[in-house]
């Protein structure tokens, strides 16, 4: 109705305010928007009620901000920011005896909850505070609070409406990028004669920054490597496949380690700015020279268990994304075997698990899982099954990445 409708004369008050709660009705059952609800509400206190001054908080997502304001003297012509203390009021309130700021232009204040939760405060004032008939907004009071509770609900309504919308868009987007990583997350690990490769990966969320890798260079040579990219989620997840695809890149153009992790780190930097970082451990097999070769880029210690010992992979240099100087702080570490060795690579989804020392995941746990495993797979489900057991009651804080590999004494 247009804004200059005069008020309504006090002999059709009744009938004109059951006309407006079916004209609100209506609208809300024409899903209307936001604006149009709000616009008719003013349009009914202001022009029809001589409501002469009115401002509404609405909450959204636990944060509060002004829906409408009008009639504010000119020297103070915006609206006025919410005050915390308006939520300890639960019923209609007179705020002439109050503390807050609010009353200096506001009479009375009307809460309105859906369920047990406030979702809107209403403050409804007169201008001219000297007049001694009866305020529009005393007497239209018990009509405007229930005005206002239909239609504060209905905007509440279409808001949780808009969320579950994105919230269900959200998770096929989620569901989606899962499937992309798992086709990044080799499915079928690597065997052949004198060598076995076995994994397990359990994203925290759906997606997940952990990252392995297994990737046969020519009939006796091997990359591999582990990493931990910091945080969860999709960002996480988006960083981990772009460092997947440069390392698959890379090994097509040189099987040096050191060239690798100097590139890595010069990727990471460029797409994060040193705003994350990567832990990242990357070995190289030569079966035919028995030779491990590895960096450790601040990566959890793999443990090499050869000659019935073990042996944490430490060497190499700090994280990716630290520093851009890393070409003379980067240390190249070469183990000669003779014989059968296996290697255990992990990220901190595991090691958090375990709590006996200072490494976590401590070589007195590994030792007593792996004198009794006679395969990888049973010796990997065998920790995860300790590690879940040892979170049975909060489940894993972080990505869970587990690497293990077997190199047998075969001659080529």
């Amino acid at each position: 109705m247009p804004l200059s409708q005069p008020p309504v004369p006090s002999e059709d008050l009744l009938q004109f305010k059951l006309n407006s709660i079916l004209e609100v009705t209506k609208a809300i059952n024409n899903n209307v928007s936001t604006s149009e609800l709000v616009g008719l509400f003013k349009t009914i206190l202001q022009n029809r009620l001589e409501v002469e001054r009115c401002q509404v908080f609405i909450q959204n997502h636990n944060t509060w901000s002004s829906l409408l304001c009008y009639g504010m003297p000119h020297s103070h012509p915006e609206p006025l920011s919410f005050e915390p203390d308006l939520l300890s009021f639960t019923e209609i309130t007179s705020l002439a005896y109050r503390t807050i700021a609010l009353k200096t232009y506001f009479e009375v204040l009307i809460p309105v909850f859906h369920k047990t939760h406030a979702i809107a405060y209403v403050l409804l004032g007169d201008s001219d505070r000297e007049r001694f008939e009866l305020s529009p907004v005393i007497k239209h009071l018990p009509f405007i609070q229930t005005l206002a509770n239909i239609i504060s609900v209905a905007i509440e309504n279409k808001r949780l409406f808009k969320d579950t919308l994105e919230t269900a868009k959200y998770q096929q987007e989620l569901n989606l990028a899962r499937d992309v990583q798992n086709m990044l997350i080799p499915q079928h690990i690597f065997q052949k004669e004198g060598l076995e490769v076995a994994a397990r990966y359990l994203p925290h969320d759906r997606i997940g920054g952990d990252y392995f890798d297994f990737i046969p260079l020519n009939a006796y040579e091997y990359i591999f490597c582990i990493a931990d990219v910091s945080g969860k989620g999709i960002a996480a997840a988006l960083l981990m496949s772009n460092i997947q695809a440069t390392l698959h890149t890379l090994c097509q153009y040189t099987h040096n380690l050191k060239d690798i992790i100097l590139e890595l780190n010069k990727r990471v930097i460029q797409h994060t700015q040193n705003q994350k970082f990567v832990s990242f451990f990357i070995g190289k097999i030569n079966m035919r020279s028995q030779q491990l070769t590895y960096i450790n880029a601040g990566h959890n210690p793999p443990l090499l268990v050869y000659d019935q010992q073990f042996t944490l992979l430490e060497h190499g240099c700090t994280l990716l994304g630290i520093t851009k100087h890393l070409m003379h702080r980067i240390e190249v570490k070469m183990i000669h075997y003779a014989g059968t060795f296996r290697l255990l690579c992990y990220t901190d989804g595991i090691s958090e698990s375990f709590q006996n020392d200072a490494l976590g995941l401590s070589i007195h746990d590994m030792n007593a899982h792996f004198n009794n495993s006679k395969t990888l797979d049973f010796w990997l489900d065998a920790i995860l099954h300790d590690a879940k057991t040892r979170r049975s009651t909060y489940g894993f804080e972080d990505d869970v990445a587990l690497l293990a590999i077997q190199v047998q004494d075969i001659q080529f």
